[in-house]
């Protein structure tokens, strides 16, 4: 049996058997999240569901043999920290500021120790910044995402999957191995997360699976040289974790327009908007998760295509984030016609 297979099978068999200890602690110290106006769930539901993921991503890493690399455990104690300030924001509502302070300092810490994006340069006052940023907005974007019931964790598995595929093509065994034990803990927590979900991963658990994907992510190479090589490989991690990137773009840039608070929670995420277009919640949340795969599996074709074929799969790629575009705005005409209709012929104003 490979590292890669004993990696995923002891992760996803650690999730599945600690996330109910993790719902039961959550309840014993009050560590629920209650409903609200914005929040659609009934009764109380236990928040420590990325306690039991960190839990069966450490035993996957053990199982497949790279908890003995110090890189390996160096992302670890990172993603902890990030853990813990995720859980804290669940039990106190920790401030922003202090929220991306420590993920921002979880970053830098990874990349000292040498895990960072070259994109092609090797200048590390231009590879570093940009390596920190890229973990802080994956690490984010997996919170932005965790709005609905299996959204963050099936995204992850599938992210998390595509990943594992590109290092068996590129023969990356270790990435592999943990990209493996991340993908099979947030599929081994899934069932529990589903709608009606009985657990939430809470921030903690979100954080999580962004800082560890942003970060192996980084970790892996996509671009090997050769006669016939085109840089087009580099775009791969882009097509990877595309949905969330458009999820958390796509909020920040509705909050923006409408001149409210960032940081403000709401309902205009991808997921919402599907629902305001006629899906059922769990329809929605298949079609995104279709969505990350189709988008994501193009990322194991790059290494063999030229640049026409490259181009091509890009362009498709942004074709399907245009029809989603187009189907909203086609929506919110429709919904913006029938208001029109409900409320019949208005009197003239000016003769009243």
């Amino acid at each position: 049996m490979s590292a890669t297979v004993r990696a995923g099978i002891a992760a996803f068999a650690a999730a599945l058997a600690l996330t109910p200890v993790a719902m039961l602690a959550a309840r014993r110290l009050g560590i629920v999240d209650r409903p609200d106006e914005r929040k659609r769930h009934s009764g109380a539901v236990p928040l420590l569901g990325g306690a039991a993921v960190l839990a069966a991503v450490v035993a996957g890493f053990a199982a497949g043999g790279v908890l003995a690399l110090t890189e390996f455990r160096m992302v670890l104690g990172a993603a902890g920290a990030v853990f813990l300030i995720g859980v804290m924001d669940d039990v106190w509502k920790a401030p922003v500021w202090l929220r991306l302070l420590v993920e921002a300092a979880a970053a830098a810490a990874v990349v000292a120790w040498g895990i960072r994006a070259t994109f092609l340069v090797e200048n590390i006052w231009i590879t570093a910044p940009v390596t920190v940023l890229w973990i802080v907005a994956m690490t984010n974007a997996f919170n932005f995402l965790d709005n609905m019931d299996g959204l963050s964790p099936g995204t992850a598995a599938i992210a998390a999957g595509v990943f594992v595929l590109v290092c068996v093509q590129t023969g990356q065994g270790p990435q592999g191995v943990a990209l493996a034990a991340v993908g099979a803990a947030a599929l081994g927590f899934l069932p529990y997360n589903f709608r009606p979900a009985r657990v939430f991963l809470g921030d903690g658990g979100a954080l999580l699976l962004g800082f560890l994907l942003g970060t192996m992510s980084v970790a892996m190479t996509f671009y090997q040289y050769d006669d016939r090589s085109t840089p087009l490989p580099l775009a791969a991690p882009v097509l990877v974790l595309a949905i969330p990137m458009f999820d958390m773009a796509s909020v920040l840039w509705i909050r923006l327009r409408a001149g409210r608070p960032l940081t403000r929670a709401d309902r205009n995420h991808f997921s919402h908007r599907l629902v305001a277009l006629g899906m059922s919640e769990r329809t929605a949340v298949f079609t995104i998760w279709l969505a990350a795969a189709a988008i994501g599996l193009g990322a194991t074709l790059l290494g063999s295509l030229d640049w026409v074929g490259g181009a091509v799969l890009l362009v498709q790629a942004a074709g399907i984030f245009a029809i989603v575009v187009l189907m909203e705005r086609a929506g919110r005409a429709g919904e913006a016609a029938e208001g029109d209709r409900s409320r019949g012929p208005q009197p003239d104003e000016r003769t009243e």
